[in-house]
């Protein structure tokens, strides 16, 4: 009769650690946050990656063996983040754990960037040795 109480006691264990993963990978993935960190961008630089940084309100590109360039100001208004670049036009941006997403300000979705990782510099540098 103990066996069988341990069984189940584990049942329900081994349930309630897949549904908190599940439940936490579904919250790094799906909810919006506060633009924050650096995300990649694969179509400018040539050499190294260049990235998104989000720092002190600014959204700043940061292009290898350059300075980095004040892309816009970001703000919260109306539930939503936006980027305002300095000529004035605004692009409504979508952060969460693992992915930045752009967009107009009727709600289409123009690009998508992946969160730059500190070893990201290694994974390209190791991708450029198997050419």
């Amino acid at each position: 009769m103990a066996t069988i109480a341990a069984g189940i006691r584990r049942t329900w264990f081994v349930w309630a650690a897949v549904f908190s993963a599940v439940t936490v990978v579904g919250f790094l993935i799906f909810v919006p946050g506060k633009p924050s960190g650096r995300f990649s961008e694969p179509g400018i630089a040539c050499i190294g990656i260049a990235y998104y940084e989000f720092k002190d309100g600014k959204m700043l590109l940061v292009v290898p063996d350059d300075k980095p360039r004040i892309i816009g100001t970001v703000s919260k208004r109306d539930d939503r983040w936006e980027m305002t670049a300095p000529k004035g036009e605004v692009l409504i941006l979508r952060c969460t754990f693992f992915t930045l997403k752009t967009g107009s300000a009727d709600g289409t979705w123009s690009n998508t960037y992946s969160r730059y990782f500190w070893f990201s510099d290694y994974l390209e540098s190791a991708r450029g040795k198997l050419k």
